[in-house]
């Protein structure tokens, strides 16, 4: 992979590319896009463990999803089996992908849960009880309260977490790098 720097109006030229893609196949790429959508729906509908196993298998599916647009991009015919094409190649390098992402999501949560102590606890055991969303801006606009700073810490390491997984599940897919590699080159790309 070589990362390119471009300049910012570049972006809009990728959004062209991307609606020219669409374009080639609408009702396909559609439906692939939405059977994408429902698939992590019913996933995250399985008890207890639900969401755990759609962080897991997200970036399995991704790669599923990036397959349909590399067929679109080549006008090649696009299969409704591209959309488990993870789970047909490196799907355990995907899948550690996946437990990178969880671990990620927990270090977040961890971090913001001991940034914001006792006072962002209280605010999210309050919020579960009478589900007021006022709440928490109260907390956050709250002269040092602390949940202000917890919160912005955890955004911005979210955030961070979010940029390294933006292109991971394709460096592993079409570029055979490992997760960890992925996730380097991705958040450098971002970056």
């Amino acid at each position: 992979m070589e990362i390119q720097r471009v300049s910012v109006n570049h972006g809009w030229l990728w959004i062209m590319h991307a609606y020219r893609l669409l374009m080639r196949s609408p009702l396909q790429a559609l439906s692939m896009a939405m059977a994408f959508a429902m698939l992590m729906f019913l996933i995250m509908l399985v008890p207890v463990v639900g969401p755990l196993l759609a962080i897991l298998t997200m970036p399995v599916l991704m790669a599923g999803y990036a397959r349909t647009c590399k067929a679109l991009e080549f006008s090649a015919k696009v299969e409704p089996r591209f959309a488990f094409a993870g789970f047909e190649n490196k799907t355990a390098k995907l899948a550690n992908l996946g437990v990178m992402l969880l671990l990620g999501i927990m270090l977040v949560s961890i971090v913001t849960s001991a940034l914001g102590g006792g006072a962002l606890n209280e605010i999210l055991k309050a919020y579960q009880v009478h589900h007021d969303p006022n709440a928490l801006l109260e907390a956050m606009l709250a002269p040092e309260s602390g949940v202000r700073a917890a919160l912005f810490a955890g955004f911005a390491l979210l955030f961070t977490l979010l940029l390294a997984m933006q292109f991971a599940p394709m460096l592993v897919f079409f570029n055979e790098l490992t997760p960890l590699e992925a996730l380097k080159q991705s958040l450098f790309a971002s970056v």
